[in-house]
């Protein structure tokens, strides 16, 4: 009988040891959870790595990777002003900023805190990193209008002016928003266009290209006289020309030697016709076709007679 006592208060102790080990057991698994949840939430360290990358739309404020926080904390600081902006995304518009209040031109030390999802378990603050604001300007949009033979683009808000490439060589510089095909030699040209702030803080951005054919159509002369005692004939207009054409009553002379002179944009041809010219001739000019990019359509300009 006292055998059975024993084996029974052996099987007691037994369960009960068991009982102890189960309980302590769920007692570290619900402590692990519970650490797990806090650690999950709350950012001990502060954020690291910290670099700013932008291209003057948009800034990307990048650290190390942390999966175990809901946003950002960023803050400018310049001059004693302090801007904070919590953001889920750490890529911000220039546009964005500015609404925020961060100022073209001026330099600002970033920091970045990690925020949890629980307050009070946020991150500590990143060192902080010195950056300098800018804007790039709107990138002007190039089209070709056939009614005024001109390429085009819209004015761009910051711009004191452009610069206008043609085949990649040496710009025109113009503050108008357009150029006159007419003003350039003629032939396949490809335009960009690149506008410009005289503001340090904005920089530039390229145009799209334009592939045009330039035909240069020349311009009737605006005057021509002929001197009927030296046998000179004086012509004004607005163009550099290689040849000129010479009609005396129904015969046509190819002229390239002729004096040529240029004054407050006017050239000012003299030729001299006395080795062909008879009394009583009618005389007529016009420039001449230089290549298949020039061409001429006009009239032949008649020569007042001195």
């Amino acid at each position: 009988m006292e055998e059975i006592k024993d084996k029974q208060s052996t099987k007691l102790g037994k369960n009960k040891k068991l009982f102890i080990i189960i309980s302590l057991v769920i007692i570290v698994l619900a402590l692990g959870g519970i650490i797990t949840a806090f650690l999950l939430n709350y950012n001990v360290y502060a954020p690291s790595n910290l670099k700013v990358l932008d291209d003057g739309n948009n800034v990307y404020i990048c650290t190390d990777m942390n999966d175990n926080y809901s946003s950002y904390r960023f803050t400018f600081v310049s001059n004693s002003k302090e801007i904070v902006i919590d953001s889920q995304n750490n890529m911000l518009s220039i546009n964005e900023l500015e609404e925020y209040g961060v100022e073209i031109g001026q330099t600002y030390q970033i920091t970045v805190q990690y925020i949890a999802q629980n307050e009070g378990n946020n991150s500590q603050v990143s060192e902080s990193l010195t950056w300098k604001s800018y804007k790039y300007l709107t990138a002007p949009q190039l089209s070709y209008n056939v009614l005024n033979d001109r390429i085009e683009w819209n004015a761009i808000s910051g711009a004191d002016y452009y610069k206008v490439f043609i085949n990649g060589l040496e710009p025109i510089t113009t503050t108008q928003t357009f150029i006159d095909l007419q003003t350039i030699e003629g032939g396949e040209r490809v335009f960009y266009v690149i506008a410009i702030s005289n503001n340090e803080n904005y920089k530039s951005s390229i145009s799209n290209e334009i592939n045009q054919v330039v035909v240069h159509k020349y311009l009737p002369f605006e005057n021509a006289t002929f001197d009927i005692d030296s046998k000179l004939i004086v012509i004004t207009g607005k163009e550099l020309l290689e040849k000129i054409n010479v009609y005396i009553d129904n015969k046509q002379y190819e002229c390239e030697n002729f004096e040529t002179n240029f004054n407050d944009g006017i050239y000012t041809y003299t030729i001299d016709i006395s080795l062909f010219y008879q009394d009583n001739n009618s005389v007529g000019v016009s420039p001449i076709t230089k290549n298949i990019y020039n061409v001429y359509e006009g009239e032949i300009t008649l020569c007042q007679i001195l």
